[in-house]
């Protein structure tokens, strides 16, 4: 278990990303606003660029916030439907995600 005072250590962050990449890890939608909030997307991507496995680093790690129930562009949590490509905020707003401006996000 790791908080966000463990996370902010780059050997801390390598680790998690390591848990979460053999499946004995999962970084909740609060844990996902944090990292992109405080860490940055140039961090995240500096190190989870380790872990992409045939997608884009950004595409990836925002895939996985999005799964997880936070999207970091317009910092919302919610739901993804990933099969409709759709993010459906706590208030009910649906919106397609768009990965064209998720490509453009760390530019």
């Amino acid at each position: 278990i790791f908080n966000h005072f463990d996370v902010l250590e780059e050997s801390e962050l390598v680790q998690l990303f390591q848990s979460c990449s053999s499946g004995a890890g999962y970084i909740t939608s609060e844990g996902w606003q944090f990292l992109f909030l405080e860490l940055g997307a140039e961090t995240l991507l500096s190190i989870y660029q380790h872990w992409v496995n045939g997608m884009a680093p950004m595409e990836g790690l925002i895939l996985l916030a999005l799964k997880a129930g936070y999207h970091p562009i317009h910092n919302e949590y919610g739901d993804y439907d990933e099969a409709e490509g759709y993010f459906i905020t706590l208030n009910g707003f649906k919106f397609r995600v768009d990965w064209e401006e998720i490509r453009k996000y760390n530019q």
